[in-house]
């Protein structure tokens, strides 16, 4: 009986040394690099890492089902706008897992009414306007020059995509959150959705070709420009190498877009966790904040930084392209990581599709994105 009695209290003391040895860990970027990095730390700390890459869209709804039964993973990197998911329940960070060097401009996008919620690890995400060199030797600089230009659909574009429509909202102060308030103001979404509608109805672009068409499409050399985040600059750099340029976005009138950046942060959903697990998710937040890991993920995987030492490159690093990057990315506006967003880009792109499509005409479909937020955060939900 006392062997039995042994053996089972080495059984279970076994199983909770594995347990604390072992992170399981989700990510919502595809870039290779934080799959390295994280097996470093693995290797370092003499541990296993579950790692899985995601898809966003996937993962946020993977996420919110895995809340309702306790079983996430122990760590996740993601857009910083999912700490505003209420239902994931993420840990409050404590300041000590915290670098200094981190911009405080990205910190605070990690937070959630002053809780630190995400730790920023990679800045960037801003839309930028890739172009073929081959194709195209001095790149447009208006959608005017578009709207005349004889060649029709050159240009790949997200058209239903909220984050792509932003721009033109912010061109007109029409995105609906202001100072944390949701306010849908009539006159700038009017002018916002006439101008946005000008692309379809001018036909410079095709609405049907998505991102992962417009992506394919770009990459086997059959469209002149694609419009998409900076996520895409490692792999289209190494499709087109020198072939790959980057200009800003088309100006709108003749006045500047500015696109969203966001950073992707590391976050925790609440677990029960022991002393030797917590302490292995400091180390890994400080890990991937420290700067060599910072440079590593800049140099050999083109991710933007967050450490305030990292972002120095030498004038070979700094060419044509990532001049453009790092300006762009200087005019965006950050993500805001309010609670209300998930119910805002459900909002924009169910109103904005029923114009686009004619169902409602425009003083309709604003109404009725009015309606449906007041519906939404009545519920706490986006799912109207």
């Amino acid at each position: 009986m006392r062997i039995q009695k042994f053996v089972f209290l080495l059984f279970i003391g076994t199983h909770f040394q594995l347990a604390a040895q072992t992170l399981d860990v989700a990510i919502g970027h595809s870039n290779q690099g934080f799959q390295a990095v994280l097996q470093q730390f693995a290797h370092q700390e003499k541990i296993t890492i579950n790692s899985r890459f995601v898809d966003n869209s996937e993962l946020k709804v993977e996420l919110l089902s895995r809340s309702k039964t306790g079983n996430q993973p122990d760590v996740v990197l993601v857009p910083n706008d999912f700490i505003g998911l209420a239902d994931i329940q993420y840990q409050q960070i404590p300041s000590d897992w915290i670098n200094r060097k981190i911009a405080p401009k990205s910190l605070a996008m990690g937070q959630i009414e002053t809780k630190q919620l995400g730790i920023p690890i990679v800045a960037g995400n801003h839309l930028l306007m890739y172009y073929n060199k081959k194709l195209v030797k001095t790149p447009l600089s208006s959608w005017t020059d578009f709207i005349e230009s004889k060649n029709n659909h050159n240009i790949g574009w997200s058209y239903y995509e909220g984050y792509w429509f932003a721009p033109f909202l912010h061109a007109y102060d029409a995105f609906p959150l202001k100072n944390g308030q949701v306010i849908f103001d009539s006159v700038s979404l009017k002018s916002a959705f006439q101008h946005y509608m000008t692309l379809k109805t001018k036909n410079v672009l095709d609405t049907k070709c998505g991102y992962t068409c417009a992506n394919n499409k770009f990459k086997d050399g059959k469209l002149d420009y694609f419009i998409s985040g900076y996520w895409s600059y490692p792999e289209l750099l190494e499709t087109l190498g020198d072939n790959l340029g980057i200009a800003p976005l088309p100006k709108l009138d003749y006045a500047p877009l500015y696109s969203f950046y966001s950073v992707y942060v590391i976050a925790f959903p609440q677990k029960r966790h022991d002393a030797k697990k917590q302490n292995l998710l400091q180390k890994l937040s400080l890990f991937l904040q420290q700067v060599d890991t910072q440079k590593q993920l800049l140099q050999q995987y083109q991710l933007l930084p967050v450490h305030a030492g990292a972002l120095v490159v030498d004038g070979e690093q700094l060419n044509e392209n990532l001049s453009v990057v790092y300006s762009e990315l200087a005019r965006s506006k950050p993500l805001p990581t309010h609670k209300y967003m998930p119910v805002l880009w459900a909002v924009l792109a169910k109103g904005f599709n029923r114009y686009a499509s004619g169902i409602y005409d425009i003083d309709q479909s604003i109404e009725y994105m009015r309606h449906i937020t007041e519906r939404s955060l009545q519920r706490g939900d986006a799912n109207e």
